[in-house]
């Protein structure tokens, strides 16, 4: 039996909105983080907000702190909500600090925590969030829907326990394993493409009024991304209400006109990205760019299709998010350096 406790570690966004849920559908949750936001947790609790109702709608829970982890066992869930920047760290102290290792799920972005996880954890297994969710400040997050979360292993490897983690988090939201998680975190990350244009344009956080611009770029991007991932053997994969590879491929190659009110649609579905709240909020020059758009671009390489959007977009962003003070793109100017040969 797993998850005796449920101890999310890494109160961010993710981790907020999951240790409030979980709580809220009566599990036993910790959670563990750094004693900053520990403290500050544990003052007030955990606020949460649906996105369409503000922060005025706020409820707020009390999940359980966690100061040590060496009081885990074999029976404990650990949730991994950190980035993959900071979970070899995370990983690595929780690992020695247990007196038995748990069971442990890594809900990162990208690709890397496979590498990572295994280093630390025999039993293991990764998730794909399917929700859009954001951190206004320690203890108040806000989503834009309750999951869905999709659980699994590149490996076929620990079915019976994904499964009843699975079940587990459905008490409080939708969750569901796959037996095609290689194809699931390549369908999100061709969606997770979208975080850097995102972030390059400041969308969220200023408002945009060049659409057609700001359509080019992400249908040109996300379309690209397919390219290569089913170069690379991948196939589509559902994952909440995310567009499907189908969906992507019709609004890069359909004139801009039919699809603007599809495209409306997705770009309302994305507010923040976990990018952009880390540069443009936070201030953050170590991002996801590496794992994201870095990886889609190795890969292109390594299975010889041309990406020359993401590869442009990877150098822009490496060269912009390095400056003290980042300041947002507009969308056209952005558009004219990818489509300008030798402007990068």
């Amino acid at each position: 039996m797993i998850a005796r406790k449920i101890v999310i570690v890494g109160p961010g966004a993710v981790g907020s909105c999951l240790a409030a849920w979980l709580s809220e559908a009566g599990l036993a949750v910790y959670v563990h983080g750094r004693p900053q936001a520990m403290a500050a947790i544990e003052a007030g609790g955990i606020r949460h907000y649906d996105g369409v109702l503000g922060p005025a709608s706020a409820t707020m829970t009390r999940p359980r702190i966690m100061k040590s982890l060496d009081g885990l066992a074999e029976e404990d869930l650990l949730v991994f909500c950190t980035k993959n920047r900071g979970l070899e760290e995370a990983a690595s102290s929780a690992a020695k600090a247990s007196r038995a290792l748990p069971f442990a799920i890594s809900l990162a972005n990208g690709l890397d925590n496979q590498t990572i996880l295994p280093r630390h954890f025999a039993r293991r297994a990764y998730g794909i969030v399917g929700f859009n969710c954001w951190l206004d400040e320690t203890g108040l997050a806000g989503w834009q829907s309750r999951g869905p979360l999709l659980l699994g292993s590149p490996d076929k490897g620990f079915g019976e326990e994904c499964r009843e983690i699975a079940a587990l988090f459905s008490k409080a939201l939708p969750a569901e394993t796959t037996l095609r998680f290689g194809d699931a975190v390549h369908a999100k990350l061709v969606v997770n493409l979208a975080n850097t244009v995102t972030t390059l344009v400041g969308q969220g956080f200023r408002p945009i009024d060049d659409l057609p611009s700001l359509q080019r770029l992400l249908s040109r991007t996300l379309a690209e991304g397919v390219r290569v991932v089913e170069a690379a053997g991948h196939r589509g994969h559902k994952v909440g209400d995310m567009p499907g590879f189908g969906l992507i491929r019709a609004l890069d190659a359909l004139p801009a006109f039919l699809t603007r009110g599809i495209f409306r649609r997705n770009l309302a579905r994305m507010v923040k990205s976990s990018m952009s709240q880390d540069v443009l909020q936070r201030g953050r020059h170590d991002t996801e760019l590496d794992s994201l758009t870095g990886y889609l671009v190795g890969l292109a390489r390594e299975v010889g299709v041309a990406a020359p959007w993401n590869e442009g977009l990877y150098r822009i962003a490496k060269e912009r998010f390095a400056e003290p003070s980042f300041v947002p793109l507009e969308p056209a100017h952005l558009l004219s350096m990818l489509e300008r040969p030798r402007s990068l």
